[in-house]
């Protein structure tokens, strides 16, 4: 029974819910379950993923980097750890987007272990504080990959093979 309702809470639609969150998290869904990593530039550049739903993706991107800064800046404000609901409201996003997010961020070897989950609830029980400032000085929480057409790029100079600017 609790197999079965884990399942159908990731992957069962979530009111308010948008059609190109869910086929994303759809389509995720399956190459995970064929054994896939998710590595968000892979997904982007798979065919698979329409236009609208690679916006979304890189939407996701940006959101994975302001997970942790919420983390630690939430912990520190109200002296407790913000539940997955809390984090999906802050960042206008469904539950299993951020569950997704999470997984993504415990799976990928090149980010330190940040939290502990509980393995029953998958709420985090505890924050590791010293790497989540790590995670947060070297990468910093403002990632933005996705809105640039029809924009100014912000100044900035670049150096050719010859020195030149």
């Amino acid at each position: 029974m609790r197999k079965t309702a884990l399942i159908l809470f990731l992957t069962g639609p979530l009111l308010g819910q948008s059609s190109v969150e869910k086929s994303v998290l759809d389509n995720v869904q399956k190459i995970v379950q064929q054994g896939g990593e998710i590595v968000f530039s892979d997904l982007y550049n798979n065919p698979l993923f329409t236009a609208e739903e690679k916006a979304f993706l890189g939407r996701l991107y940006e959101t994975f980097f302001k997970i942790p800064a919420l983390l630690k800046s939430e912990f520190e404000s109200t002296d407790r750890i913000p539940t997955r609901q809390d984090l999906a409201t802050k960042l206008d996003l469904s539950v299993q987007s951020i569950e997704l997010l999470l997984r993504v961020m415990e799976s990928d070897r090149r980010i330190p272990p940040l939290y502990d989950r509980n393995p029953e609830s998958n709420e985090i029980e505890s924050l590791r504080l010293r790497a989540l400032e790590g995670f947060i000085r070297s990468r910093g929480s403002q990632v933005k990959v996705t809105q640039w057409e029809g924009t100014n790029l912000p100044p900035f100079e670049l150096t050719g093979f010859e020195g030149q600017k």
